[in-house]
């Protein structure tokens, strides 16, 4: 179960259908078997890892990809503001 979580990048409903057992099973496991839950998270958190390093990699040509990472990693997020006094005025800043 844990190789399928890793190769179909921790679909949780496709590796357990694979497999041959129901979603609840799973999640039966992770609440019953410490060692089942620690692979999981260990699969899941490998996943997070590599899809950092192809981020990075595109990190200097993509501008889509540097915004995401600032979002996540270096607390920016956008803000709307909606301003009504007989018109609607709309600003975007970016806040730290």
């Amino acid at each position: 179960m844990i190789i399928l979580l890793e190769k179909y990048y921790h679909n949780i409903t496709k590796a357990c259908k694979e497999v041959g057992i129901s979603t609840q099973t799973h999640y039966d496991w992770l609440a019953k078997f410490d060692d089942y839950k620690k692979a999981s998270e260990e699969a899941k958190n490998g996943l997070v890892h590599r899809a950092e390093e192809i981020l990075h990699s595109k990190f200097e040509y993509d501008t889509t990809a540097m915004i995401f990472f600032l979002k996540c990693k270096g607390g920016y997020s956008e803000k709307t503001e909606i301003v009504t006094d007989n018109k609607v005025q709309v600003t975007y800043k970016v806040v730290e």
